[in-house]
């Protein structure tokens, strides 16, 4: 009898305490929302700079096991995600990511590289997939969206950079097997197909513009006895006619 009024009163306390506790944070989140509606943009790169030295010193003292621990609890928090939330979280760190600058962005770059290169071949496999199952689940304009953006990011990139882009992708193509390049190869045509299905009638146009004009500059090339140039490679490529390239072009693209 007194041991259960005593587990009575003891759950009674753990409640207040967890009310308490809850009141107090969204008390805090509150307060810290008034405060950065009115900060400058300086004011507020300057805080999520320091927000991130802050929590690099700290993950920078993990121990491998305590790593681990944070990304299962942080897997476990995005897995209760509703729709809007997600959408929430990746609009506001596409927004960190737009003003950070350059030496952070190639800093953060650098780190995520080095991640990759230690994952076994079974992580490695396991992200490929769960990329493709993404990307296979996009919507037609989710995907023209990526490709317009990932378009944007490459018009930027310096031409060492892009070297380095191209000689890394003809390696990793040049190592595919004969089934991994035919899957590659078909997965894209699918996608190019998925994407004609939905396209109006002005993208349609220029599609087919596109690849008259290709046409027409790889028959000038072949009377010409004139080897096809990079860019009309590109535009070939474009208008998915790559075929039409030469191997030593076709090598340039891919």
């Amino acid at each position: 009898m007194v041991a259960t009024t005593l587990d009575a009163s003891l759950t009674r306390d753990e409640e207040k305490a967890r009310r308490r506790k809850e009141s107090n944070r969204l008390r805090m989140a509150a307060h810290r929302a008034q405060k950065w509606s009115t900060e400058s943009a300086d004011d507020r790169r300057q805080r999520l700079s320091t927000q991130s030295a802050v929590q690099a010193a700290i993950r920078s003292k993990e121990s491998p096991k305590e790593h681990t621990i944070r990304l299962e609890k942080l897997k476990a928090k995005r897995a209760k995600e509703s729709t809007e939330e997600h959408a929430r979280r990746l609009q506001n760190l596409k927004k960190q990511r737009d003003i950070e600058d350059p030496q952070k962005h190639a800093i953060r770059l650098q780190r995520l590289k080095a991640n990759r290169a230690m994952q076994t071949p079974e992580e490695h496999s396991r992200r490929l997939q769960n990329l493709k199952a993404k990307r296979f689940m996009e919507s037609p304009e989710q995907h023209r969206a990526r490709l317009d953006s990932l378009q944007a990011k490459r018009q930027l990139e310096l031409p060492e950079d892009r070297d380095v882009r191209l000689t890394a992708l003809k390696a990793q193509y040049s190592a595919q097997t004969a089934e991994a390049r035919s899957s590659r190869l078909g997965y894209l045509k699918a996608q190019r197909k998925a994407l004609h299905v939905f396209e109006s009638v002005e993208e349609r146009k220029s599609r087919l513009e596109r690849r008259r004009q290709g046409l027409h500059r790889v028959q000038e090339a072949k009377i010409n006895d004139v080897t096809a140039s990079e860019a009309q490679c590109a535009a070939l490529d474009d208008a998915g006619l790559l075929h039409e390239c030469s191997k030593d072009m076709k090598s340039k693209i891919l």
